[in-house]
């Protein structure tokens, strides 16, 4: 019987839109290791190479694929150090891993390290051995980037139903709607990459996020979209092509679209084009629910990213978010003195 040992690094991401444990952005992994023996009795071994750096997306492995047996059984144990390191090339990799972060009072955003020692009988097994020790970062100390490059900037605004850009009307009052209950208000969002455009070479995929929020709490959380409207699509978009993907989640409450990139772009290459429409609900559909009148909050998230191996790596100097509110309220213009 042989015993082999391995180290495994973990990273734990946080940012505003939650905690992963992922190894991201595409880094490479080396390092060196010594091992001893406990009792001195079995020299300790020069410095050398790790051979065997196993990377995928929740951990990264270093192998030394060297039996211990002389070490336990002459030297009273054996004692392994190693030196490692991950390298990650350009500003997106290492955004990709390491959160953006520019409010250094911010004690939860950035990423921490866990290492585990692992043991077992074939080199083959130990990334999966139960014969484990762990040990981690502690959670004040975290990895971040502090990035100034250029990025994005979206622009969200109502439209008119003739021509995109037109400014529309997001006032929705159901004495004034002809008694509809649906009313539909159309929206246009413009994702401008001009300073990034180099950068976005290989991204051919739009996604775009939207969530809904009310004046009642002060937009402080985010209320269930299908509750409020009936309907959110992307106006004139094919969306029978096998490349899109339409998704909501009923927890985070939030709808998720996702496009081919040249379905976005207009007669400027550097502006991306979102044109969303949303049928929201008003009059006696929507008090029969015993819901409230307010104003309401969209809050659109646009980036561009690319599929690699089944998961979507986003451009993350593409990705900028704003916002457009409307109103839906009862009013009686005639008993309004000016």
């Amino acid at each position: 019987i042989q015993v082999y040992q391995s180290f495994l690094l973990n990273m734990t991401r946080r940012d505003l839109t939650g905690s992963r444990k992922i190894i991201t952005g595409n880094p490479s992994g080396a390092g060196t290791y010594t091992i001893g023996s406990v009792n001195g009795q079995v020299a300790t071994t020069s410095p050398a190479q790790y051979g065997n750096v196993s990377l995928n997306s929740n951990f990264v492995e270093f192998q030394n694929g060297q039996s211990l047996n002389n070490f336990l059984y002459n030297g009273g144990g054996a004692v392994i150090s190693a030196d490692v390191s991950l390298t990650y090339i350009g500003n997106d990799n290492i955004a990709e891993q390491f959160p953006n972060k520019t409010d250094l009072s911010d004690r939860q955003t950035g990423v921490t390290l866990t290492a585990d020692s692992n043991v077992a009988f074939n080199p083959s097994n130990t990334a999966f051995s139960k014969c484990s020790t762990t040990i981690s970062d502690r959670r004040y100390k975290l990895y971040f980037c502090k990035l100034t490059s250029d990025s994005a900037k979206l622009y969200y605004n109502a439209r008119g139903d003739a021509i995109y850009g037109d400014y529309g009307y997001l006032g929705i009052n159901p004495l004034d709607s002809g008694g509809l209950t649906q009313v539909n208000v159309s929206t246009l969002g413009v994702l401008d990459i001009t300073s990034i455009f180099d950068d976005t070479v290989g991204y051919d995929l739009v996604r775009c996020t939207i969530q809904l929020s009310s004046k009642i709490d002060n937009y402080s959380t985010f209320i269930d979209i299908p509750t409020y409207m009936t309907a959110v699509w992307l106006k004139d978009f094919d969306t029978s092509d096998p490349s899109y993907v339409a998704n909501y989640d009923n927890v985070a409450y939030k709808q998720t679209f996702i496009y081919p990139r040249s379905w976005a772009e207009s007669e400027l290459e550097t502006s991306l084009l979102v044109p969303l429409d949303y049928t929201v609900l008003t009059g006696s559909e929507f008090e029969s629910d015993s819901l409230s009148y307010a104003n309401f909050k969209i809050t659109l998230t646009v980036e561009l990213c690319k599929l690699v191996n089944g998961e979507y790596r986003v451009l993350e100097s593409s990705r900028d978010t704003n916002y457009l509110i409307y109103t839906n309220a009862r009013l009686l213009p005639d008993f309004i003195v000016e």
